[in-house]
């Protein structure tokens, strides 16, 4: 019978840790194309109308993958400040998560 090093042992966890959050981001996204699918675009200008400079500022960020730190520094706000304007963003917006506000064309 093989014997099992500590390193593979490790190596497994990590392979399974990876996947479980390769899965859960593919959900995500999946969830978000979803969304975005069943608005038509008449739906979408109103809620890109809807929301203020900043939000859509911060959208345009979340667009290239940037987070809330990331995001804070380009626009010299607190991580606390995005945090607070991307809620809001996604209650006006109905969105599910940040990444359904990416889909959104707020620019």
């Amino acid at each position: 019978m093989p014997t099992v090093t500590s390193a593979e042992l490790v190596a497994a966890k990590i392979g399974e840790d990876l996947l479980a959050t390769l899965t859960e981001t593919w959900a995500r996204v999946a969830l978000a194309e979803a969304q975005s699918a069943a608005l038509t675009r008449t739906d979408k200008l109103k809620i890109v109308q809807a929301l203020s400079l900043a939000e859509k500022e911060i959208i345009h960020w979340l667009k290239f993958g940037k987070t809330n730190y990331e995001i804070a520094q380009i626009l010299g706000k607190s991580e606390y400040t995005i945090k607070t304007q991307i809620h809001k963003a996604l209650a006006k917006a109905g969105a599910v998560n940040r990444t359904a506000l990416a889909l959104l064309d707020a620019s």
